[in-house]
């Protein structure tokens, strides 16, 4: 079964306990999956598959430390799982990230393939880098990224575009869409918190607001890749500064989650606001310098271009 497969099945059990799945792709195509479901304060580790082509390349311990992250916001205290005995490769991953064997399932994958049961304590092992979830493992990295190389006809169609960045946090999903001046929808992007609050027969303000502070860069970095494919964009993802304006949810809602998505709009803004500003104040030099040589009778436009005989 394809990993694509997997996931769906997954999705389709109908399965009541708390459950957190994580997918890794590329452009559309999944590259591996990792997921399991909350059951008395354990993690049960259920499936973790990664393409064969991007294995090693450290996607099975992102996606490991997200579900684990998870599980601990949902009240877990340990991770389980089976490994088969012999998968050293895995063994080595789940090791690395503090699982220890606890026991042993004779013929669990079949005659002679015994199933390793292994347990960790939350939080997992995880090296200090800017793709994990934890806030006291994680490293500052740069955000928002600089603008993209662009070809003429690209900067000419996104300004064309004028897009705008719209942002909704006000209860407990975090969403994220894209549209442009003739209201197409470029990009829509939601990351949900039904799991986390279910326990508790509603939406709990301040695990609502945790939630919208660790998801709200990644969905709108989704978004703005998403934007620069709809429009074809050989670049990279669409940067803060290419937007013409941002809009967000300022109420009604719960004040702890609206202020999440007003202080990132804000910030969005800002940089915004700071390659406007550098493009005005340009253009204000351009035109000041032009009028002073073309008083001392230069010609402006061979000096501004920069002719060496000017």
């Amino acid at each position: 079964m394809c990993i694509r497969d997997r996931f769906l099945s997954e999705l389709g059990e109908d399965v009541a306990a708390p459950r957190s799945w994580w997918v890794a792709h590329d452009d559309g195509q999944l590259l591996g999956l990792a997921g399991g479901m909350v059951v008395d304060g354990d993690v049960q580790i259920m499936d973790v598959a990664v393409d064969p082509a991007h294995r090693r390349e450290g996607i099975a311990r992102k996606l490991l430390s997200h579900v684990s992250y998870d599980a601990q916001m949902l009240g877990c205290t340990t991770a389980s799982l089976e490994v088969e005995d012999g998968n050293e490769g895995a063994i080595a991953l789940y090791a690395a990230l503090g699982f220890t064997e606890a026991g042993r399932r004779r013929g669990y994958y079949g005659a002679g393939k015994d199933a390793i049961v292994m347990t960790a304590p939350l939080p997992l092992v995880l090296p200090v880098d800017y793709a994990s979830p934890e806030p006291t493992a994680a490293e500052q990295r740069v955000w928002p990224l600089p603008a993209p190389e662009r070809t003429v006809g690209e900067r000419a169609e996104i300004e064309r575009r004028r897009l705008v960045l719209a942002i909704e946090s006000s209860c407990d999903e975090t969403a994220v869409a894209i549209i442009d001046a003739d209201g197409n929808m470029l990009a829509n992007q939601v990351s949900t918190q039904i799991d986390f609050h279910a326990r508790f027969g509603g939406v709990v303000p301040e695990i609502a607001s945790r939630k919208h502070v660790e998801v709200i860069v990644s969905v709108v970095d989704a978004a703005l890749e998403d934007a620069a494919a709809s429009l074809g964009l050989e670049g990279g993802a669409i940067a803060p500064s290419e937007l013409a304006a941002v809009g967000v949810t300022q109420g009604p809602g719960l004040v702890g989650a609206l202020v999440v998505g007003v202080a990132f709009a804000k910030g969005t803004h800002a940089e915004l606001s700071a390659a406007l500003t550098q493009t005005l104040e340009q253009m204000q030099y351009e035109c000041t310098t032009g009028r002073i040589l073309e008083k001392y009778g230069v010609d402006a436009q061979k000096a501004m271009g920069g002719d060496e005989n000017a």
